[in-house]
């Protein structure tokens, strides 16, 4: 795990990040995703996190409000673009987590992507026409000004949540946990969703 962040300590963590927020200023980009979430390799078969959606929405707020205050303005040289995930992190599933997510952030220079691919999968959509309803719905309950956030959209379509809930292996291989992080990764991605998507951003 060191090498694919590039750091073994917090600290370096917080280093790296920052030199890739620099480097995206010197791209012109104009946001930097991130994707709200904790997911240890083995959790993705046995669907269950050691860590409550406030917990890891709570450590990935204070990880970015401590990189923001190494900014002279305390905001970050590049917008940081939050994306909603299926599972276990900032799901857009719960106004509540939304508004306490939110809540956190000591800084202004943020903004969300919503994928509705994800919430779709999150909420086990099983048919395109019914799921279009159900995201509507959905968004409908969050907050008027977290929604005013949203600029950017990955626009696709996933159906196959409960598809990978009863055809995924509960258990990893027996031979998972001594393996090379990047080894796991390639064992994980056959299972992964396919999806027709396109994205816009406004």
């Amino acid at each position: 795990m060191a090498s694919y962040y590039c750091a073994s300590t917090p600290e370096k963590l917080q280093d790296s990040f920052c030199r890739n927020l620099c480097r995206a200023t010197d791209f012109a980009a104009a946001y930097a995703v991130v994707h709200v979430s904790h997911l240890e390799l083995e959790e993705v078969f046995t669907q269950s996190c050691r860590y409550g959606s406030r917990e890891i929405l709570s450590a990935v707020a204070s990880f970015f409000n401590t990189i923001c205050s190494r900014y002279p303005s305390g905001e970050p040289p590049v917008t940081l673009a939050f994306e909603n995930v299926r599972s276990w992190g900032l799901t857009f599933r719960s106004r509540d987590e939304v508004e306490y997510f939110t809540g956190l952030l000591t800084f202004d220079n943020w903004m969300v992507v919503l994928d509705t691919g994800h919430l779709m999968n999150g909420l086990k959509v099983k048919i395109e026409s019914e799921g279009i309803q159900d995201v509507l719905r959905t968004l409908s309950l969050l907050p008027g000004e977290t929604m005013k956030k949203v600029r950017a959209v990955h626009f696709h379509c996933s159906t196959s949540g409960e598809y990978q809930k009863s055809h995924l292996p509960r258990n990893p291989p027996v031979s998972f946990s001594t393996l090379s992080f990047r080894e796991n990764v390639k064992i994980l991605s056959p299972v992964s969703s396919h999806y027709r998507s396109t994205s816009a951003i406004f």
